[in-house]
């Protein structure tokens, strides 16, 4: 835990980090030397006004510039505490957005949830780190007093302390298992929020699945998290309320029974006293301080599962956006003896498989893809489109392989329109819908959306399901990719415009230099296609319009 918080401050400059440790060992020796001037001014207190008025000199002294450190102190803390979930949360965004789409659709999108809140506990780690040092130079400082007081008094108070210590972390034990069992109910109840956001219209209609999902998913959740937080949190005041008053009868023993076994005078026992009064704060912090090791330790540890399951990419954020252009217009694509399989999810059932696929796409070209549910159609446009790589067999841009270090290039070719394509918040792209060129402008002026409803999010919760496609594909036609890849997306649309679509934008579009490739089931409609390629079982089958490729490249 510890080591790679090291290993984060060693990223910064190695200035601030030393400026940090001297201005705690600084602090915490200045807040002890305080207390230790303040003993020595109650044992002078009548005997030397002189001596008195000098320790108060510099006690004062002390006083300014143990400020001026610890405001220093703070200061920094709180830049290096920021900067460092910055870095832990922007280093965990970043691993995630450049998984490759296979790994991705394998993970909970909850882990991810609860991965960032577990950040937000990571982050507190500096504070409570220093916080230890500090505490930990001021006990061992008043200690060391103590020892010039009274030996035996300080090793009896020493022992008394050691097996306070060693009773926290007996009773710390038991909440280690309370607070992973609350991650995990939290992991469950993002994916139960997510079912209510992402199928409300389903929840709303039915007045019993919205009584089930309440009652026994989301409010039983959060009933055993209370439960788990209320059983955490008696733990926790139990320890608290044991240790403080232990604290307490160590000092009543040191009062009431120390004298009968160790000699002390008046002056010794009064600043043995005052010492062990100051001594209770920090004690009690390091004692207590357990519950949230524990915590942490538990949020490290749900980091590193979940960043050991996201496999280590290529840096794609570096440089500039103007390095992710859409590329130059192929000639020809080319799947040679592709084949993919999905891992089994069962020994009984065989995992679905596709392939070999071989085929080519010439610019230019309409082609429609047909086939049943679960004939390999999505698992085709994914390999075709680079989000699942091949297994066997190979992608070529006219005669060229498209090798891993050239898979983002190639994925520059598409724009994609999914089944379920989801329509973002923001305009990532940056693409301004009036420096488009004059032949896309046309094509999206067919497609009769409201100009305000494609600038203006606030519009778009408004748009029936067919208008969301229209404005998914002006989207995809404002990225000026040379393929566009459509799925299914004459589906919502009501006959009239499916018509226009078929008739009106796809020639338009083929007039335009793209490429359609289009999943249909509009058999009337198929004459428009250049191509028909139907899959049955994975297989793919050129029939109707053209005959089956043979592909000229080697194995």
């Amino acid at each position: 835990m510890f080591t790679s918080f090291f290993s984060r401050l060693q990223d910064k400059k190695t200035a601030v980090v030393l400026r940090l440790c001297l201005l705690g060992v600084v602090n915490s020796l200045l807040f002890s030397t305080l207390l230790l001037l303040i003993n020595n001014g109650m044992q002078v207190y009548e005997a030397s006004r002189r001596q008195l008025s000098l320790l108060g000199l510099l006690f004062f002294t002390l006083a300014v510039i143990s400020y001026w450190c610890r405001r220093q102190f703070q200061l920094s803390m709180i830049r290096i505490t920021n900067q460092l979930l910055l870095d832990y949360e922007a280093g965990l965004l970043k691993k995630v957005i450049q998984v490759d789409y296979e790994s991705f659709s394998r993970m909970e999108p909850a882990t991810i949830y609860t991965a960032i809140n577990d950040i937000k506990v990571i982050a507190q780690l500096p504070r409570f780190f220093v916080d230890i040092v500090n505490n930990g130079i001021i006990i061992v400082v008043s200690l060391i007093y103590l020892f010039t007081i009274s030996t035996s008094a300080a090793l009896i108070l020493i022992l008394l302390i050691a097996a306070l210590g060693w009773f926290y972390s007996i009773k710390n034990a038991n909440l280690s298992n309370a607070f992973k069992q609350t991650r995990d109910l939290d992991d469950t109840y993002y994916q139960y929020l997510e079912d209510l956001i992402q199928g409300f219209r389903q929840i709303k209609l039915d007045p019993a699945k919205s009584h089930i999902l309440y009652h026994d998913y989301l409010y039983r959740n959060r009933q055993r998290m209370r439960e788990m937080e209320g059983e955490a949190s008696v733990l926790y005041m139990n320890n608290e309320l044991t240790g403080n008053f232990l604290l307490l009868a160590i000092l009543g023993i040191i009062v009431f029974v120390f004298g009968y076994f160790i000699p002390f005078s008046g002056a010794g026992i009064t600043s043995f006293v005052v010492t062990i009064l100051y001594l209770m704060g920090p004690v009690s912090m390091l004692i207590s301080s357990l519950p949230f090791t524990t915590r942490i330790h538990v949020s490290f540890q749900r980091q590193k599962t979940f960043l050991a399951n996201v496999p280590v990419a290529a840096d794609l954020l570096a440089g500039d956006p103007a390095d992710h252009q859409p590329a130059d217009v192929p000639a020809r694509l080319t799947m040679e003896n592709v084949s993919y399989s999905y891992p089994s999810r069962s020994d009984e059932v065989p995992p679905f498989s596709t392939g070999p696929l071989n085929i080519h796409l010439d610019t230019g070209e309409v082609i429609f893809i047909t086939g049943s549910n679960g004939s390999g159609k999505s698992t085709f446009l994914l390999l075709l489109t680079g989000l699942l790589r091949p297994q066997t067999g190979s992608l070529y841009v006219d005669d060229k392989k498209v090798q891993k270090d050239t898979l983002n290039d190639y994925k520059q070719h598409f724009a994609v329109v999914f089944v379920d394509n989801f329509i973002f918040s923001e305009n990532y792209s940056r693409i301004d819908l009036d420096s488009v060129d004059p032949s896309t402008r046309a094509v999206i002026d067919l497609l009769n959306l409201d100009p305000a409803k494609i600038r203006d999010r606030t519009q778009r919760s408004h748009l029936s399901k067919g208008q969301q496609k229209r404005l998914a594909l002006i989207y995809a036609l404002l990225e000026q990719k040379p393929i566009l890849v459509l799925d299914e997306w004459a589906a919502e649309q009501d006959p009239h415009f499916r018509a226009f679509f078929y008739h009106q934008i796809i020639p338009a579009l083929k007039e335009s230099g793209k490429t359609v490739i289009a999943v249909t089931h509009d058999d009337k409609y198929f004459s428009v296609a250049d191509r028909l390629i139907h899959f049955d079982k994975g297989q793919l089958v050129e029939a109707g319009i053209t005959q089956k490729l043979e592909v000229p490249h080697e194995a």
